[in-house]
């Protein structure tokens, strides 16, 4: 079975070959990719509040050689720690089955509703019912076909650029 390394050496010398003004080059590329798919995905996205619109967004990662492109969590500034406030995504990208759940509705104490670790206490469930919840059905923005051919137009670009590069350096022989 071969390993899924093998000629990643070869790779990383081939990139060490490359002069700094074709590394300049692809990292420039690359936020501009990642700027088309998020504009085909931005105009995708069902907008009810806004939300999931603002939370797409891009990341450059490893020193500009990776993006990532979609919906994001945010890190706090302050606490540090990362909101993902935007989980509803996923079910308006791929829908929902229907379903019955149970509802606890609770009374305020003191305009506070109480929890003992995190759970509702017992003493302050006022009524249990059960809720049908309707089914809804995919409704993809992230992937959605616009999205996936703004990026097979980037990958052709890519290509195109690769096959440049080699053809500049010697690589493609």
């Amino acid at each position: 079975m071969p390993s899924p390394m093998r000629g990643m050496q070869e790779l990383l010398n081939l990139f060490d070959t490359l002069p700094k003004a074709t590394e300049e080059e692809i990292k420039n590329d690359l936020p501009r990719i990642g700027a088309e798919v998020l504009a085909a995905q931005k105009s995708e996205v069902p907008v009810r509040t806004g939300d999931l619109w603002r939370g797409l967004s891009t990341q450059v990662l490893s020193g500009g050689w990776k993006i990532r492109i979609g919906l994001m969590g945010i890190t706090n500034k302050r606490s540090g720690k990362t909101s993902y406030g935007l989980y509803y995504g996923r079910f308006v990208e791929f829908g929902r089955r229907g379903q019955t759940v149970t509802v606890q509705r609770r009374r305020r104490v003191a305009g506070r509703l109480r929890s003992t670790r995190g759970r509702k206490r017992a003493e302050d469930i006022v009524a249990t019912y059960s809720m049908k919840v309707r089914p809804e059905p995919p409704r993809p923005f992230v992937q959605a076909p616009a999205a996936e051919a703004a990026l097979l137009d980037a990958g052709e670009n890519l290509a195109d650029f690769w096959d440049k590069v080699l053809a500049r350096t010697g690589g493609g022989e």
